[in-house]
């Protein structure tokens, strides 16, 4: 099976491009409402960003994981996470937009953590699940995955 790949997008591209995020996180952009992004990069780009479900997320960083979502998480909302094993992955599971991109202080807003850049997001919504293979940083999406997902060009 070819697999498309995606690559690190130029600082001009006008977009959509697409961020790879570990399969727990990803799930819980797309549907949990977590509004921001944690790099140590930022970025100029502002626009339509799809989220990518990367293919790599060991048992202890999903564990870690859903420590840090159930702190974020108000207690009142109820978590059923998706097990380990039936987590996507390799593929694209989300729509959003990169609304900003600002440097995290010691005031963390929920979802943030500290030393790097909040990317901030916008309402996330589910996509049917096109497989790909991610890149670092916001990348491009191969045509093929743009056709699947009904981008025209």
């Amino acid at each position: 099976m070819n697999i498309p790949n995606g690559r690190i997008a130029p600082a001009n591209h006008l977009g959509p491009l697409a961020i790879s995020i570990k399969p727990l996180w990803a799930w819980a952009v797309v549907h949990l409402g977590k509004g921001i992004e944690n790099r140590s990069w930022s970025t100029t780009y502002r626009g339509d960003l799809y989220i990518h479900s990367s293919l790599q997320m060991s048992r202890s960083e999903y564990h870690d994981a859903r420590l840090l979502i159930e702190l974020a998480v108000p207690q009142r909302q109820r978590l059923t996470f998706p097990e380990y094993g039936l987590l996507p992955r390799g593929v694209i599971v989300g729509r959003t937009r990169l609304l900003d991109v600002t440097p995290t202080t010691d005031a963390l807003r929920p979802w943030e953590m500290p030393g790097g850049y909040a990317l901030h997001l916008d309402v996330t919504t589910p996509t049917k699940h096109i497989r790909c293979n991610g890149a670092q940083k916001l990348w491009e999406l191969p045509e093929e995955v743009l056709d699947a997902l009904g981008e025209t060009s």
